[in-house]
């Protein structure tokens, strides 16, 4: 704190940072909207400060908690923008030098397990989760990220464990942080009723051999649900599943509208997309049903001369 007050000699300032962190923690701000020019102004002078003192006394745990303090606030100011990108891996950086230190820094370890979690890599982290949760059972960052990867893992009824201590571990003041895993919570309950009713074996994987297309479409749409997606190996899951409906019922036009889709949207195959799409003119007659294959059809056909002429470019 010493080095803090030589950096900054008004305390009104410290005072105003931490307000505007607590404000601002899990929020998330239009680029620059509303952002004052002054906190800026201070957060850089903040940076600066550390960066020296670290220059000068060598690397310490408080130096580099100030520095990513200074950081989140650019990060807010350039919400969105490239400059925020660029900021969020300086962040990072500053949480691995603060493992060289301390490797077993809580805040350190979910941050860096969080933004590998956002990256799409999901696995492997529960066992590295379920170390720091049972080192710090008091603590709930730790718990709503091992149960984001058990809600990945299509493992349900432990997410749902997970996720609803950890919700009622956050403090009132920090509340908007809880809004996403709670929404996540009410996936969780509608997806595990899913997989029981579909009779799928939750550590196999697997589904009764008789099973319908309807089954394995029904598994699909969860395995392709929004949040779901953000880790790829579910794409993959989805996609069999769609597959193994067709293969069931070749006539199962749900399942060919939601491959075209899948394969359109996240894969951005457009050309099988709309190989799979043309396939639902020739099995059923309803028009509904073809005007919207023929829509995602025209929708990929037009994205795919636009992919080939960013190409020549």
């Amino acid at each position: 704190m010493n080095v803090l007050v030589n950096c900054f000699k008004n305390a009104s300032f410290i005072f105003a940072v931490m307000f505007f962190m607590a404000a601002f923690w899990g929020r998330a701000a239009a680029v620059n909207e509303g952002f004052n020019p002054r906190m800026m102004h201070e957060a850089n002078k903040m940076i600066s400060c550390y960066e020296a003192e670290i220059l000068k006394s060598g690397p310490s745990l408080d130096s580099y908690e100030w520095i990513i303090k200074g950081l989140k606030i650019r990060r807010t100011a350039y919400f969105n923008s490239e400059d925020g990108a660029g900021i969020e891996a300086k962040i990072i950086e500053k949480y691995k030098k603060i493992l060289e230190i301390d490797p077993v820094h809580y805040e350190a370890l979910c941050e860096l397990i969080g933004a590998e979690i956002n990256a799409g890599a999901a696995g492997g982290q529960l066992d590295k989760l379920d170390g720091i949760v049972k080192n710090n059972p008091s603590r709930y960052e730790a718990r709503l990220l091992k149960g984001r990867v058990q809600f990945y893992n299509a493992d349900f009824d432990g997410a749902i464990v997970e996720i609803t201590k950890a919700v009622s571990m956050i403090p009132a003041e920090k509340k908007d942080e809880s809004s996403y895993y709670k929404k996540m919570l009410e996936a969780a309950n509608k997806f595990s009723s899913v997989m029981k009713k579909n009779a799928i074996d939750g550590e196999k994987n697997l589904i009764a051999e008789d099973s319908g297309a309807q089954k394995y479409y029904s598994l699909a749409l969860v395995f392709l649900d929004e949040e779901m997606v953000k880790y790829p190996a579910n794409i993959d899951k989805g996609i069999e599943l769609l597959k193994k409906a067709i293969e069931k019922d070749p006539g199962h036009c749900e399942s060919y509208i939601k491959l075209g889709e899948t394969l359109g949207r996240l894969r951005g195959d457009y050309k099988e997309a709309m190989k799979t799409l043309v396939k639902v003119d020739s099995i059923t007659k309803e028009k509904a049903v073809l005007k919207r294959a023929r829509l995602l059809r025209q929708r990929y056909y037009q994205l795919n001369i636009s992919k080939g002429k960013a190409k020549k470019k």
